[in-house]
């Protein structure tokens, strides 16, 4: 397995790298290259256990940033090249960007106001398709079966697409408080 590098913990002057995998000394020699960027400026002291696997920069947070730390660990290594700060690497690791999640508020918060309006009866997963085929439906008689700007093809596929994908996973009413006509809860 080669050697992993990832940034474990960090805080203003200390960053801690985890190297995982070893292939002949490679975890070693990282730790090692490491080690030796404890004579430049703003580093105050490198520790790192070789059975860790770990590497602790302490360093003066007055003299240089969270990212100048880490860029002088990545330039340390080549192993170390992709390392990114903690939080760039958990929104990587969660598969959602911060724009995404805020999008996926949005949603979320205009589903639970449709479904309370329409007391259950629809959600943004129903509407959405519905209204990608009434626009399907409009071109294909607007402009018949021809090749036009959006073709009612495209606008049906899209409709079925996003029914299919938006049906997919669990229903996303949890905890919108929303009752059905019938009163069961959503």
């Amino acid at each position: 397995m080669a050697c992993v590098a990832t940034i474990s913990h960090s805080v203003p002057g200390r960053l801690r790298v985890r190297v995982d995998g070893d292939t002949t000394g490679q975890r070693t020699e990282v730790l090692d290259a490491i080690k030796a960027i404890s004579n430049r400026p703003g580093v105050d002291q490198v520790r790192s256990d070789r059975r860790t696997g770990s590497a602790l920069v302490t360093y003066d947070p007055d003299e240089l940033s969270l990212e100048s730390a880490i860029a002088l660990v990545r330039n340390a290594h080549t192993v170390l090249r992709t390392l990114a700060p903690p939080a760039v690497s958990s929104a990587i690791d969660s598969g959602i960007s911060d724009a995404a999640a805020v999008i996926r508020g949005g949603m979320r918060t205009a589903d639970g106001s449709v479904m309370r309006a329409t007391r259950g009866a629809v959600d943004l997963r129903v509407l959405v398709p519905i209204g990608l085929a009434g626009l399907s439906a409009r071109n294909l008689l607007r402009n018949g079966v021809g090749l036009k700007a959006m073709p009612w093809y495209v606008l049906a596929y899209y409709a079925f697409d996003s029914f299919i994908k938006l049906h997919a996973g669990p229903a996303a009413t949890a905890d919108l408080g929303v009752q059905s006509a019938d009163g069961a809860e959503l």
